[in-house]
């Protein structure tokens, strides 16, 4: 370790990699701190500080930090269903309208909502583009107080209006169609409007909504039996050890409410898929000490739990035996021995 009291010669570099500004510190403490104003007309990038004692630039530690534009902080506005689908028997489906900044405040404005729906997609992934069609006469609009708003949308009022359209809801629900939800908030204090949209899956039964979202699941899968976020990249052990915990979480609760009978039904999460994937993620474990390692960029990095860079494999490796020790139940001989 070299003394701290020595001269540390300290560097900043715009976005351009041009040096903005240099100086040179003595700390007998060794921490140093100063505060850096960045001029109105800086160009916005990533720019560098890079810090290293005298004569030893080829040690020099360098960290990273984003410049922008400041913004005036805006709301965002979310849309929460009393339920993740409409049941085609409902009488009504409810929801709730949030709007609130970002330190907290909320919103005092009004709302006016828009709906409509999705059909899936088909042909070519390339091409394939689903069509929304807005349902004139079924807007809603009101007040929101306290960042809220309340929103009751009623079958009956759907039905005649699809009834126009030579439409029903049945039928959607067969077609695999969404109920589409815009909704526009306007902040009366500051006159800014801010949108939000959710897609609602239309369904004949509460069944069809597990079943769907499991086959939508299966369509990231690949031949290996691992998932990538598209089946033309590398495949991902984070996202692959998400399956793996949710298929078992869900096949969990199935059993719990069909017996091992259920096992069997058409509906249920095959407990094959799970043990297939598992087999993958036990593919890539490191013989010499046991942990994960995925080269591959994470998409979702909230999955790292905050942990990246060179602890990255700690997190991946906390991550996948969760996965798998959540498995176990449904894993059977060698497969099961392994993954203990």
């Amino acid at each position: 370790m070299r003394p701290h009291a020595e001269p540390i010669s300290i560097s900043v570099f715009n976005a351009g990699g041009n040096r903005v500004t240099s100086w040179t510190v003595r700390e007998a403490d060794g921490i140093y701190s100063r505060k850096l104003n960045i001029p109105d007309v800086s160009e916005p990038g990533v720019w560098r500080i890079v810090a290293h004692y005298q004569g030893d630039e080829k040690n020099a530690a360098t960290r990273e930090f984003q410049v922008k534009k400041f913004v005036m902080p805006s709301f965002d506005v979310s849309i929460k269903p009393e339920q993740n689908y409409f049941l085609v028997t409902t009488e009504k489906f409810h929801f709730t309208i949030h709007a609130s900044y970002s330190y907290g405040e909320t919103i005092k404005g009004a709302y006016h909502c828009q709906f409509g729906v999705r059909q899936e997609a088909t042909g070519d992934a390339d091409t394939r583009k689903p069509e929304t069609i807005i349902i004139r006469g079924l807007e809603k609009s009101g007040s929101v107080n306290n960042g809220e708003a309340e929103v009751t949308l009623f079958r009956l009022q759907i039905e005649n209006l699809l009834k126009e359209r030579s439409a029903n809801l049945t039928q959607l629900a067969l077609d695999r169609t969404q109920l589409y939800v815009a909704v526009t908030v306007i902040d009366i204090a500051s006159g800014e409007l801010q949108e939000a949209e959710v897609f609602i899956p239309i369904v004949s039964q509460r069944g069809g909504v597990r079943w769907r979202s499991y086959s939508r699941i299966l369509t990231f899968k690949k031949n290996d039996a691992s998932y990538g976020a598209w089946l033309d990249r590398p495949s991902s052990i984070w996202l692959t050890a998400q399956v793996v915990k949710v298929l078992s979480l869900v096949a969990d609760r199935q059993l719990e409410g069909r017996g091992e009978k259920g096992r069997q039904g058409a509906n249920v999460v095959s407990v094959e898929e799970i043990s297939q994937s598992v087999e993958y993620l036990l593919s890539k474990q490191s013989e010499k000490d046991g942990s994960f390692n995925d080269p591959h960029p994470v998409i979702h990095r909230e999955m790292q739990g905050g942990v990246g860079g060179t602890e990255g494999d700690v997190s991946l490796t906390a991550f996948v035996t969760i996965a798998l020790k959540r498995s176990l139940h449904h894993l059977t001989g060698e497969t099961k021995n392994k993954a203990f």
